[in-house]
């Protein structure tokens, strides 16, 4: 597990970056916290949350983001009805077994 730690971590606040699962972990108050996004981070600070060391920890974990966490791509339907073989592939055809009857 590579562990990424914010630069400016206090004693009583820590905050780092698992660079392997992709979340933040923020030591603080006695307790850990798991957080996906920076935005989260902020949250979790309450009223301290426009604090500059809170804003810089922010702007870390944006970094961090940036550089590790990869986007996935876009569901393009397009592509996938031309080149595709699946059955979502296959458009607006009309599934043979969708109109058959059950004989009793």
């Amino acid at each position: 597990m590579s562990i990424k730690p914010y630069p400016n971590n206090q004693q009583d606040t820590i905050l780092t970056f698992d660079t392997r699962e992709k979340h933040f972990i923020l030591y603080w108050h006695y307790k850990s916290m798991f957080f996906d996004s920076p935005k989260e981070i902020r949250k979790a600070f309450g009223k301290a949350r426009n604090v500059p060391s809170v804003k810089a920890m922010e702007v870390w974990a944006e970094e961090m983001v940036a550089s590790y966490v990869k986007q996935s791509p876009s569901f393009d339907k397009d592509r996938i009805l031309s080149e595709g073989f699946g059955p979502e592939a296959h458009g607006d055809e009309e599934e043979p077994n969708d109109n058959t009857r059950m004989i009793t």
